[in-house]
């Protein structure tokens, strides 16, 4: 008698019959896939030490962390020097930029009007309409209609900036494409606030209580947690008055221009303080601090849309949790610590971590071999509904740039890619990395701002002023790279 395979069937090796193969008996493929799902979420590596870890949301745990930007100002109380230089730079940078940000006021008003325009609705009103009266023999249609337009949505703007030692000779630039875009949300009226994130000024800044932030005192055990010397450096809000603003730009572009001309011998020099000098790269913290400002802030001003824009050119700290010391025995002692989940440990044993979200009740799994921010950046998204977007500052030389595409997902040909992307039009987009649009923008020249002015000699030919025009115009538009994606899609 011969057999059949059926449905839920998996033939196993022979036993040795001549003749044929030797069937198993009915066995479960739901049943199957379950234990090889389970055995691939859990591991299959009796030494994989899982940890589980809670979001805490508690807002005065982050909210703590701010610098209000008074307190900043307040950083240059005894640096006249540098906000002297900063007046005159922001000046010229207002002179140079005012119209390139009106350019991006009436491309957003033009997009977001067409927004408006795809959602009107056309509707008749009851009300006959005398001009087409006289044609009631041949068509129903003799009322008149109503185009009915909602209201646009109310947008607002996060932004959170690295202000670390790797940035040092981007930061200028930064700088000048973070005025821009504030300027641009100050015209259109769009609420926002930036802030920088340091691990400086709390050990730098004046009044600051450091011993105030001591994890193990503030967060539960296996709770996620920052780390003692995080701040938030709150640079600039919608709340600030004319003066504020433009005291605040000032010392920026100053700390900015610091940085891009410290070994240059032919410029003005001054001090600027220490507290805004740059550090350490503490990513994750602001993206959990990110979990909790974004519901205040569009709580605050009653907003549909926010965008939480992130600005980095390098990885983050690995991420801090809550946990108890381990004798020498391996048992917990009962005393509490603040332990590291060292994500890309290679040389670890491996780990498999789990942080809940409580408010939508969903688990996240990470793994050590992995950066956590991609994860950290998902679960972002998915509690906020927002979307999160990322510009990645990259070095300008092709092999620097090629090996720093935060992505492991890529091979050489497809980063070979994204380098003529970016060569061709100053920026990339890249995959795979838990942003709702992650760009990366060549530093250097590349991200600075230009006025479209044109430099010639006064004997120049036609031909050559000709083509150094076109050079700057050209220049004026694709310098601001991060202002005009974001214009399309935050309209």
């Amino acid at each position: 008698m011969s057999h059949k395979q059926g449905a839920g069937q998996i033939p196993r090796a022979s036993s040795g019959h001549e003749g044929g193969t030797d069937w198993a008996g009915p066995e479960s493929i739901t049943d199957k896939n379950l234990s090889d799902n389970i055995t691939k979420e859990f591991g299959g590596d009796p030494n994989t030490t899982f940890v589980n870890i809670n979001l805490n949301l508690k807002k005065n745990l982050y909210t703590d962390r701010i610098v209000d930007y008074k307190k900043v100002l307040a950083e240059f109380d005894e640096y006249t020097d540098a906000i002297s230089f900063g007046q005159k730079k922001f000046k010229q940078f207002q002179i140079n930029n005012k119209k390139t940000i009106n350019y991006l006021v009436k491309e957003f008003e033009m997009k977001k009007k067409a927004a408006e325009y795809k959602r009107a609705t056309v509707s008749k009103t009851g009300v006959l309409d005398t001009l087409k009266m006289n044609n009631y023999m041949f068509s129903d249609d003799v009322f008149k209609k109503m185009t009915v337009v909602p209201e646009g949505k109310s947008h607002g703007l996060m932004m959170f900036v690295d202000w670390s030692g790797s940035m040092s000779d981007q930061l200028k630039h930064t700088i000048d494409q973070l005025l821009n875009l504030v300027m641009f949300c100050k015209q259109v009226q769009i609420p926002f606030e930036v802030y920088a994130f340091s691990d400086r000024f709390a050990s730098r800044g004046k009044g600051d209580s450091y011993d105030k932030f001591i994890n193990h005192k503030l967060f539960a055990i296996n709770d996620a947690s920052l780390q003692d010397e995080f701040r938030l450096l709150e640079l600039f809000s919608s709340k600030m008055s004319r003066t504020e603003f433009q005291t605040m730009a000032s010392g920026i572009i100053a700390v900015g221009s610091y940085w891009d001309n410290r070994y240059d011998a032919t410029t003005e020099h001054y001090n600027i303080p220490y507290s805004l000098w740059l550090g350490g790269t503490p990513l994750d913290d602001a993206i959990l601090s990110a979990f909790v400002l974004h519901d205040i802030f569009k709580n605050n001003y009653r907003l549909d849309i926010v965008n939480t824009v992130f600005l980095s050119d390098g990885a983050s700290h690995a991420l801090d949790y809550q946990s108890t010391y381990e004798n020498s025995y391996g048992q917990d002692t009962g005393q509490k610590c603040t332990k590291r989940l060292s994500f890309r440990g290679y040389w670890e044993a491996k780990t498999l971590c789990y942080i809940t979200n409580p408010v939508l009740k969903k688990r996240y799994r990470f793994d050590n071999k992995k950066p956590a921010t991609p994860q950290l950046l998902k679960m972002l998204r998915e509690h906020t509904g927002s979307n999160v977007i990322g510009f990645h500052i990259l070095p300008s030389r092709k092999p620097q740039a090629i090996r720093e595409i935060p992505t492991s997902d890529l091979n050489w040909q497809q980063r070979e890619q994204l380098w003529d992307n970016m060569k061709k039009d100053k920026f990339c987009l890249i995959p795979e990395y838990g942003y709702s649009a992650y760009f990366g923008v060549l530093g250097g020249k590349n991200l600075a701002t230009s006025n479209g002015a044109i430099e010639v000699a006064d004997d120049a030919s036609k031909a050559v002023i000709r083509t150094a025009f076109k050079k700057a115009n050209s220049g004026r538009k694709t310098s601001r790279i991060m202002l005009s994606k974001f214009i399309d899609i935050v309209a």
